[in-house]
């Protein structure tokens, strides 16, 4: 890494928070979509036409729900309030997938819980880049930077699916679900500690 701005920008706390908080959120995802048609149709019994629905449903309302919370993003509603908010959601949501084994209301809980929690990637991207650009010793390092923290998302992506699958072979599908609800609550411990209500 040849900029001198951007090694002083990763050696801050405040930065390898970010990394950090961003490893748990890829986490989140990367234990339970690799599975989620495995757990449906084994252990809950859904069809394909019923998983087709019910994963169509819940992308649609993933869909409407980020777009009107970007709005209230947009009308000034801080991001930590948001990202507090998605990742509340995000562990009751994946607590109920653990518990619940009735295919409507676990479409309920897909289009609703789970559809708010899928806002924290673009709020908390969008926090990290704000952050960067109010940041003097950031510059020029601002895409490189955010070139690290899409890295940091991917090495979820890289570790997680193995970790799961270990998990699920031990435990079961739940465990995949209540380890992702943990990680939740891990992120929202995350976005306390590193993302403020304002920028400075």
């Amino acid at each position: 890494m040849n900029s001198p701005s951007a090694r002083s920008v990763l050696a801050t706390p405040q930065f390898v928070g970010f990394l950090a908080t961003n490893l748990v959120l890829g986490l989140t995802t990367a234990f339970v979509l690799p599975f989620l048609s495995l757990w449906a149709t084994r252990d809950i019994g859904m069809s394909r036409e019923t998983l087709g629905t019910f994963m169509t449903l819940s992308a649609l309302s993933a869909i409407a729900v980020s777009t009107l919370i970007a709005r209230w993003s947009d009308r000034g509603v801080s991001r930590r309030t948001l990202l507090l908010f998605g990742s509340g959601a995000g562990a009751l949501g994946y607590l109920g997938f653990a518990y619940v084994r009735d295919p409507v209301l676990l479409l309920l809980i897909g289009s609703s819980a789970l559809a708010i929690a899928s806002i924290n990637f673009a709020q908390f991207f969008a926090h990290v880049r704000e952050h960067l650009e109010h940041t003097e010793r950031a510059g020029a390092a601002v895409p490189l930077l955010m070139g690290i923290l899409r890295a940091c998302y991917a090495l979820a992506w890289t570790v997680g699916p193995i970790l799961a699958a270990r998990l699920a072979s031990r435990s079961g599908y739940p465990a995949i679900f209540l380890s992702a609800a943990i990680l939740f609550i891990v992120f929202a411990v995350g976005v306390i500690a590193f993302v403020p209500r304002a920028l400075q």
